[in-house]
């Protein structure tokens, strides 16, 4: 995979943050722009006549830290006493630096987020930015539902400044999450090896639900076929081409790793109606190996020019 490498990543953190700008937990948005206003107008070069390397630096730290607060949820959620602020900046230094695949033709770098692992007083599960860059998603290391905040995170500092109806945020979501998926290897760690048959392909079976439209309910035996694929939608039809809906897989991370396969026709399916359910049955090519993350970075483009 020539575009991927590994490479190591250190960023600034929330517990840093928070004691760079002499956050508390009696601070809000408002209290938090002011602190940063003034600390900028004290510290900046212009103000204090100077262009010192340092100062430069001083000031650059200032405004990645306010970034960093002003759109982590749970750092003002999360009211964290000073003890327990200290116990979170101690977990995050004994955390490693990150380390992963990278596609550097994405388009954009996105944040990967890790939940604290200790238990906090609050019933929501805070977590912190660890890295920044065009990492892969691991699902062994990056927990799904962080993986998904991390893009939704991508699609809103693209958007930041644009008005955007929710179908181009919809697209654009899942352009951005393909850039951060290798599919054959996610399907291996989410299920391991599948079973082989005599020419050594790897076959994979998992129960889906069918989302029917119109009340149209397949017969039982019923062969479906995928007639389209819609965002993170399976489509299917019958043979003669009537539609009955999409498919609905328990595990979510499922729809990053087989409808790339499946779009690029890098992968066989067999679907059949059985007890209201459906099997699903699905076939890796060998060339589902060579798989390489497409290049939509035009595509990308053109929709925020559109805006």
């Amino acid at each position: 995979m020539p575009f991927f490498r590994r490479c190591r990543e250190k960023r600034m953190n929330v517990a840093y943050a928070r004691k760079l700008l002499s956050v508390t937990e009696k601070d809000d948005l408002q209290s938090l722009k002011k602190k940063y206003r003034r600390l900028m107008s004290e510290c900046h070069p212009d103000a204090l006549g100077s262009d010192n390397p340092e100062h430069i630096r001083r000031v650059q730290e200032i405004n990645e830290a306010y970034q960093l607060l002003k759109k982590e949820p749970h750092a003002f959620r999360t009211k964290m006493s000073g003890r327990e602020d200290r116990r979170y900046e101690r977990e995050e230094k004994k955390r490693p630096e990150w380390t992963g695949q990278v596609n550097e033709r994405a388009f954009r770098d996105r944040k990967i987020y890790q939940y604290y692992s200790m238990e906090t007083e609050t019933e929501e599960h805070p977590y912190y930015e660890v890295a920044k860059g065009k990492y892969l998603w691991n699902p062994k290391e990056e927990d799904f539902s962080l993986f998904l905040i991390s893009i939704h995170q991508l699609v809103k500092d693209l958007l930041e400044e644009k008005e955007a109806g929710m179908q181009i945020k919809s697209r654009l979501f899942h352009i951005l999450a393909e850039q951060f998926t290798e599919p054959v290897s996610i399907l291996h760690k989410i299920a391991g090896q599948g079973k082989k048959d005599k020419e050594n392909r790897e076959i994979y079976h998992f129960p889906a639900y069918l989302k029917v439209e119109k009340r149209k309910h397949p017969p039982e035996g019923m062969t479906l076929y995928p007639k389209a694929f819609q965002s993170n939608r399976i489509m299917v039809c019958s043979k003669e081409g009537t539609e009955y809906g999409h498919l609905s897989f328990e595990d979510d991370r499922l729809y990053f790793c087989l409808i790339p396969l499946l779009k690029e026709k890098l992968a066989k399916v067999k679907m059949t109606v059985h007890n209201g359910k459906v099997d699903f049955c699905i076939r890796l090519e060998k060339e589902a190996e060579n798989y390489r993350i497409p290049n939509r970075n035009l595509e990308i483009a053109e929709l925020l020019g559109r805006l």
